[in-house]
């Protein structure tokens, strides 16, 4: 509540709240007025109460989905660049209804269709080692039915994780019977050299295993802070001495996603956020929007 000798900004987000739900307080810039008139808020909520609410959620699906707001399809990579920026959390999994709910919940996250869609990203992502599906996590920190590399069913439950590429990895390769070593080496004479010597025989020892082969490194990702007062010369650089790299690869699939996060404490005005709003439009941005 904005009181006497509150800072500005208390009194600017008081403004913003009553402009979005009083029906009757008309703004223009910084003026601000009451009319007899309702204003489009109210106008357009008796329009929305009068129409069933299945038309109204279809016809706001469909624009989503023609201005490339509601995503239909998304790809594993995106997927894990929401989850290193935002969702981890320094943890090894998270929750799938927990990730959906953060999905359908923050707005600076993408938006999908349904489950349907988020579903079908993790199986490509799992069977791609993008990232590993667990059934549930026991007790003792472990996962039961971890899954890289394959294809799998993916379940919306309360247990169901999806676990970093590392720590799948890591959990696996544990699981994995170790080869066993020959106790008797008079049973392994095939393998072994006998050199007569004055008291007996000398045992050459067995050559030590070939070490494993390591997996190769399939995924780059990379996140850089850019100064928007000099941003075109440093993502000039960057397409110079990394994204030319990737692209001159052959079968290589290189996805570059541009987030922008603009923090005003007093708040951004209506023409500001129009023009911004327009301008995201026509530079085809998937999301986008200004929240309090």
């Amino acid at each position: 509540m904005a009181q006497p000798g509150a800072p500005l900004h208390v009194y600017g987000d008081a403004l913003r709240r009553m402009s979005n739900t009083l029906n009757y307080l008309y703004t223009d810039g910084k003026r601000y007025w009451y009319d007899t008139r309702p204003t489009l808020n109210r106008l357009a909520q008796d329009r929305a109460q009068a129409l069933p609410r299945e038309e109204v959620l279809a016809e706001a699906a469909d624009r989503l989905s023609s201005d490339e707001l509601l995503i239909q399809r998304w790809s594993p990579q995106n997927l894990l660049e929401e989850l290193n920026e935002y969702l981890w959390r320094d943890q090894p999994h998270v929750g799938l209804q927990q990730l959906w709910s953060y999905l359908a919940q923050y707005c600076y996250l993408p938006r999908l269709r349904d489950q349907n869609v988020l579903q079908e990203t993790i199986r490509q992502g799992v069977a791609n080692n993008v990232f590993g599906y667990a059934r549930a996590v026991r007790e003792d920190g472990k996962y039961e039915g971890l899954v890289l590399g394959g294809r799998t069913d993916i379940r919306f439950d309360a247990q169901s994780v999806i676990v970093r590429a590392e720590v799948a990895r890591a959990e696996l390769e544990a699981m994995r019977p170790k080869p066993s070593t020959p106790s008797d080496t008079s049973s392994s004479a095939g393998s072994l050299t006998t050199k007569p010597s004055g008291e007996g025989c000398i045992v050459d020892p067995l050559p030590p295993p070939p070490p494993s082969p390591s997996l190769p490194k399939m995924r780059y990702y990379g996140i850089v802070d850019l100064d928007p007062r000099c941003m075109s010369d440093q993502a000039q650089q960057i397409a110079g001495e990394i994204v030319s790299l990737l692209t001159n690869l052959s079968d290589v699939d290189v996805t570059i996603t541009l987030t922008i996060d603009a923090v005003r404490p007093d708040g951004f005005d209506e023409k500001t956020m129009r023009d911004i709003r327009e301008n995201s439009r026509t530079l085809n941005f998937k999301s986008y929007g200004f929240t309090e």
